[in-house]
């Protein structure tokens, strides 16, 4: 798997829109639509857990974008939220005005994963609506 959200390296980002669940998410860039889609594989559960300094990106160019697994940091497991064992990755999106964090879970019985993956999103199906600030 290659870095999660690279696509927005070089973009400004204009907008971030979300589903009611946290799943499917749409970045508004000039250069068109980047979606991407809390993949879980089977008998998991994957979902964007939080967002921190959402106004560092909203309007701002991204020069680079970083992944950081919690597991790997901490050298310890977090603790579960939804199942037995969560896999957390940080995403630190870099901008000129400073630093935006994703926050993606994935929780399963430990057998299973889980990816922040590209993918076009059916907006019929899944109404998104704007992420205004942090959560």
């Amino acid at each position: 798997m290659g870095l999660e959200l690279e696509e927005l390296v070089g973009k400004t980002v204009h907008q971030v829109l979300t589903d009611d669940d946290k799943v499917f998410w749409r970045f508004v860039t000039e250069q068109g639509n980047v979606d991407y889609y809390c993949f879980a594989d089977c008998c998991s559960e994957s979902w964007v857990n939080h967002i921190a300094d959402l106004d560092t990106l909203i309007g701002q160019r991204v020069e680079e974008v970083e992944q950081i697994n919690l597991f790997a940091l901490l050298g310890a497991q977090p603790e579960p939220t939804r199942q037995s064992v969560d896999e957390v990755m940080f995403h630190r999106v870099r901008t000129n005005k400073g630093i935006c964090v994703i926050e993606f879970r994935n929780s399963s019985n430990g057998y299973y994963g889980g990816s922040f993956a590209r993918d076009a999103i059916d907006d019929v199906k899944y109404p998104l609506s704007p992420v205004t600030e942090d959560f």
